[in-house]
């Protein structure tokens, strides 16, 4: 998951005017994003009017690999979800290894 709520108030609004870069991510999010809204009833379409957007805007957003980051965290929260960032994970061996397992 990616997050934002740690980050400087600047690089957001930059963030809101520029497009995400194509990416596998993008796909996986866009994906969430519209099986949390099938689960409540909702269409991709649904979604992208809830979320004050045309409604071809996801679909459009999928077949470019391309989106607007703000609409993609205003469509997450139309069905309920956050977009925040995690650590990635290590390997467990080289976590045991470095002693850092329950860090």
């Amino acid at each position: 998951m990616l997050g934002y709520k740690h980050l400087n108030p600047e690089i957001l609004r930059k963030l809101a005017r520029k497009p995400l870069i194509q990416s596998d991510l993008l796909l996986d999010l866009l994906n969430q994003i519209t099986s949390a809204g099938k689960k409540q009833g909702m269409t991709a379409a649904a979604i992208a009017v809830r979320a004050g957007l045309a409604p071809e805007t996801l679909s459009r957003m999928k077949a470019r690999k391309s989106a607007d980051f703000g609409a993609v965290e205003r469509m997450a929260a139309v069905v309920g979800l956050q977009i925040t960032l995690v650590p990635q994970q290590t390997n467990r061996a080289e976590r045991v290894s470095s002693g850092s397992f329950f860090d």
